[in-house]
């Protein structure tokens, strides 16, 4: 396990605490400059501390429709146990098609 420098730790502590902590945030908690954490937070996503770097977006304020096709294989035993929130799963208005097959 590599060492962390103590910059390197307080922004991950920002980061643990607060995901979308800003670079200027970081730099003015730690008194240097926004490149500087921005720098850090670099080197932590390469030394893999970081893992992800996403950025979540409000894709229906941003008019952007996303269709979505997902298979979802149930063993019998589970289906039973989940019976309930896959039937409450039909009623959702966003959900066009369903398909319930037997197990072969």
């Amino acid at each position: 396990m590599m060492k962390l420098t103590k910059n390197e730790t307080f922004v991950l502590k920002f980061l643990v605490e607060d995901p979308s902590t800003t670079n200027q945030d970081i730099s003015e908690k730690l008194d240097i400059t926004p490149q500087g954490a921005g720098k850090i937070r670099k080197q932590l996503f390469e030394k893999k501390y970081i893992q992800t770097q996403e950025l979540g977006l409000d894709y229906e304020k941003l008019g952007i429709n996303i269709h979505a096709i997902a298979m979802v294989k149930i063993l019998p035993s589970v289906f039973k146990k989940y019976l309930r929130e896959i039937w409450r799963l039909r009623r959702d208005k966003t959900l066009l098609y369903y398909f319930i097959m037997e197990h072969t």
